[in-house]
């Protein structure tokens, strides 16, 4: 068994994304957002000038664009709504039921009840192993660093993340015990499967005849691969 120490130096939680608002009696905050969110979209995917090297591929490509802006716009209400107080905050309603113990966002239409974290400005910060939380504190929401230290056991290979539900959340980090690969859920290795197996379905037809025998080879392995991790896990 390891002993983990997950340390967040610093810590800093306003009540949105945004920590800084954009006060002018010219510019309008959700119309500069909304072009500060334009011209990053454009310059990801827009070619390098002539003239110079060529660039690394679009972290975020085209398709996601609407994804990209519908989080910044996300941030930009929780942001207005933070001094306004005249909307229902996207990050201060959480389900009747609790917060999930896996995933990390909320469903509109579910039935919602105000965060007391959320009203008293202040947040949750968790540490996921897993996608189950595995410890937690309280943050005040002020805009200012707040040191943040957590010890949790780790019995076997996992991934280790930090979230802020339902605004933030950490890129996982994995933690390998005694060699052996990390097998953390066998539901979501099948759900995994499963998606391979309907996009094969779907895009099987569309694949040149020329070059489906491989394109069928690749998705197979895939397969194979989550079935072998879905066997292994828990």
């Amino acid at each position: 068994m390891k002993k983990i120490v997950v340390r967040a130096l610093p810590l800093v939680l306003a009540f949105a994304y945004l920590t800084t608002p954009v006060r002018s009696a010219s510019i309008d905050p959700v119309i500069y957002w909304n072009g500060v969110a334009a011209a990053a979209y454009t310059a990801a995917i827009s070619p390098a000038p002539a003239g110079t090297p060529a660039p690394l591929p679009p972290v975020r490509p085209g398709q996601v664009g609407p994804l990209d802006f519908a989080m910044v716009h996300t941030a930009v209400h929780d942001a207005v709504q933070a001094y306004e107080k005249r909307y229902e905050p996207y990050g201060g309603a959480i389900p009747v039921g609790g917060r999930r113990y896996t995933g990390d966002t909320i469903i509109k239409r579910e039935i919602q009840a105000p965060d007391p974290l959320y009203q008293r400005g202040h947040r949750l910060v968790e540490v996921v192993v897993n996608g189950r939380v595995k410890a937690s504190k309280e943050v005040p929401a002020d805009g200012k660093e707040h040191p943040v230290e957590f010890s949790i056991d780790v019995d076997r290979s996992s991934w280790i993340a930090v979230r802020q539900f339902p605004q933030l959340h950490t890129n996982p980090v994995n933690v390998i015990v005694a060699g052996k690969p990390i097998r953390a859920s066998r539901e979501s290795a099948l759900w995994a499967l499963a998606c391979v197996e309907q996009l094969w379905r779907v895009r099987a037809r569309r694949i040149a005849a020329t070059e489906r025998p491989d394109a069928e080879r690749a998705y197979e392995e895939a397969k194979a691969t989550y079935r072998q991790i879905a066997a292994e896990s828990k």
